[in-house]
Parts: structure tokens; C-alpha cells; sequence
């Protein structure tokens, strides 16, 4: 609760310091009658202008640094304290690492296969049709069920039947059947380390889709950020103190008072900027996070049961077996048929 009291008071000074100096710019570009410049001189207003400019690109991105050493290494800040939570579970499961990257080749069919079904449910397909869609057909099988319901089997042999699909159905059925749908993840290794870098979507995407936030709200933010500094700059770079005051040492006043200004206001977009870009790196921690502890809750109930090398190796041999069996009933069949063919002309003759 004191923490959030004191964001809040922080927040709270920012604005009201922001008001204060903006009614302080106000006042002074009134008192010493300050307004566009009658006699345009197109080199002072590029040097003005390019002065500025370099102004708020320093301070952008010097409060981008500041504020980001500030709140990654704070004590207790949600940096900080998402960063010893993963440390700290990562400790407490070292004994049973050397299964993680099994777990992540038996979890990714699992999420697969409840991305598609989550796909063709939010297309309006109920949830139990979607699932026999997605374990049971195949691309070849949407033509026969658009016309009518459909008859498969499962891996023990038991038959299971599919109702028709309607027209609106067919598209996104075809998407997900061609392969369109897929996981967009980052490798084991990224979830083994914390300060590793490798829509809503799986869980095991979250990694890679935070990567490219905290990339998209960097390069964007300084992106807009610098065009309208620049056009800031283009604007002050115009002002000139008229007649009524001693103009030069006036002009130098107001050159000063602009100068912090657009240094102290860059300095603060930045500092918000890293704001934004602590938060979304915590939360790159607490999905790896998220993800061990999920590969320790299925080691734990049996969910996920791991292999030996010799087992894993025992399944590869029996899976390349099975396939060389069928490649070889592809050919042998053909021949077959060829031979009778050839008889079948000789008897002819």
C-alpha cells in the first residue's frame, strides 16, 4: 500500500511540476512580448532548431538509461523481485533440469493442438466438434464434410463420426488443417535463464511476443519522440523577443527557458519510456517462470514422464522401422501391379 502511495505522489508531482513550468513559459513569452519572427533568416532558425534537437535527443535518451538502471536495480521493485523469484525456483529444481527440454517437445503438441482448437472455437465451432476436427482430419477430409457427417477412427480402432460443417466453417477449418496455425516460440534454453532473449497466445509464445513489445515500444516511442521534438525545435526556432524589451538579453532568457524546457520534458519521456520497458522485461521473467513451474507440477503428477536416452532411442528406431515398412509396401505394390499387367497382355497376345 506505501508503495502505491508513493507512484501515486510521484505521479502526481510530475503533472503538477509539468503545469507549473508550462504556466512559467506562458508568463514568460508574455512579459517579454515573445512571438514568430517577422524576418525570417533561414540559418539561425536551422541552428536554433538543430540545437534543440540535440537538446531532447540527449535527453530522451538519457532518461531512458537513467530510468532504466534505476528501476531494474531497485530493491524490491517489480524488476527486482520477479528476478529472485525466478532465480530462486530455478535453484530448487536443479536436480531435475536435465528434463526440461523432453517436457518442451512433449508440452509444444499439447499447446499446438489447443491453439487450434481455441481458433476454431472463437470461429464459431462448438469446442467438442473443434477437438474431433483437429485429432482426426485431415486437409482432404473438409470437402466430404462440407457435404455431409463423417466417419473416422481413433488409435484403438473405435469409430468416431463428425457432424457436417457449415459454409462459414470451411475457411478457418482450412487453415487450421494446412498448417497455417502454428507456435511462434522461443527455444528451451530461453526459459532456463532469466535475462535470456529469444497474440493472446500460448504460453510458451509469451517470451517471443514480449521481445518484440519491449523492441516495439523502444524503437516506436524514440521514433515519435524524435519527430516531434524536431518539430518542437521547428516551432521555437521561429520565436524572437519584439520591440518592446531589450532584445537581445531577452532573447537569451528565452532561449535558456526553452532549452531546459525541452531538455526536462525529453528527459521525462524517456524515463517513462523505460517505465514501460521494465514492466514488460519483469514480465518476461514471470512467464519463464510461469513455464518451469509448469514443467515441475507435471513431473510431479505424472503427467509428464520422462525417457531415458536408451528409451528415446528405442522409439526413434521403432518410428523410422514403421516408415521404411510403408515406403516399402508403396513400392513393392506398383511392381505387383505392373507384373500383372504385363501377364494379362501376354495372354491377350
Amino acid at each position: 500500500m506505501k508503495d502505491k502511495t508513493r507512484k501515486l505522489d510521484l505521479k502526481n508531482l510530475i503533472k503538477i511540476f509539468a503545469t507549473l513550468w508550462f504556466l512559467s513559459l506562458i508568463v514568460l513569452m508574455t512579459l517579454t512580448n515573445l512571438g514568430l519572427n517577422n524576418q525570417f533568416v533561414l540559418i539561425d532558425w536551422l541552428g536554433n532548431a538543430l540545437i534543440l534537437l540535440g537538446i531532447m535527443v540527449f535527453g530522451l535518451l538519457m532518461g531512458e538509461s537513467v530510468g532504466t538502471d534505476k528501476q531494474m536495480n531497485k530493491i524490491g521493485g517489480l524488476y527486482q523481485k520477479s528476478l529472485k523469484e525466478f532465480n530462486t525456483f530455478l535453484d530448487s529444481i536443479d536436480d531435475i533440469l536435465m528434463y526440461f527440454i523432453q517436457f518442451f517437445q512433449w508440452f509444444m503438441p499439447q499447446e499446438l493442438y489447443d491453439k487450434k482448437v481455441n481458433y476454431l472455437v472463437m470461429n464459431n465451432i462448438e469446442i467438442t466438434k473443434a477437438k474431433l476436427i483437429v485429432s482426426y482430419c485431415s486437409f482432404s477430409d473438409i470437402e466430404d464434410l462440407a457435404k455431409h457427417a463423417i466417419e473416422k477412427e481413433d488409435e484403438n480402432g473405435k469409430k468416431v463420426f463428425i457432424r457436417q460443417i457449415d459454409v462459414n466453417q470451411i475457411e478457418p477449418i482450412k487453415e487450421v488443417l494446412s498448417g497455417e496455425i502454428k507456435l511462434d516460440i522461443s527455444s528451451p534454453n530461453y526459459y532456463l535463464n532469466a535475462l535470456g532473449k529469444s497474440n493472446t497466445k500460448s504460453v510458451l509464445e509469451v517470451g517471443k511476443q514480449l521481445d518484440k513489445e519491449i523492441k516495439f515500444n523502444k524503437n516506436s516511442n524514440r521514433a515519435v519522440k524524435i519527430i516531434v521534438s524536431l518539430f518542437i525545435s521547428l516551432i521555437f526556432a521561429l520565436f524572437t523577443v519584439k520591440d518592446f524589451t531589450k532584445g537581445e538579453t531577452t532573447q537569451a532568457w528565452v532561449n535558456l527557458v526553452v532549452r531546459i524546457t525541452a531538455l526536462l520534458t525529453s528527459l521525462l519521456s524517456g524515463w517513462l519510456s523505460s517505465v514501460v520497458d521494465v514492466r514488460l522485461k519483469a514480465e518476461k521473467i514471470d512467464n519463464k517462470l510461469k513455464v518451469l513451474k509448469l514443467f515441475k507440477n507435471s513431473l510431479d503428477k505424472k503427467i509428464f514422464i520422462p525417457c531415458t536416452e536408451e528409451e528415446l532411442a528405442k522409439k526413434e528406431y521403432e518410428k523410422y522401422m514403421k516408415e521404411e515398412e510403408e515406403r516399402s509396401k508403396r513400392v513393392i505394390i506398383p511392381e505387383i501391379v505392373s507384373d500383372m499387367d504385363r501377364q494379362m497382355l501376354e495372354n491377350n497376345e
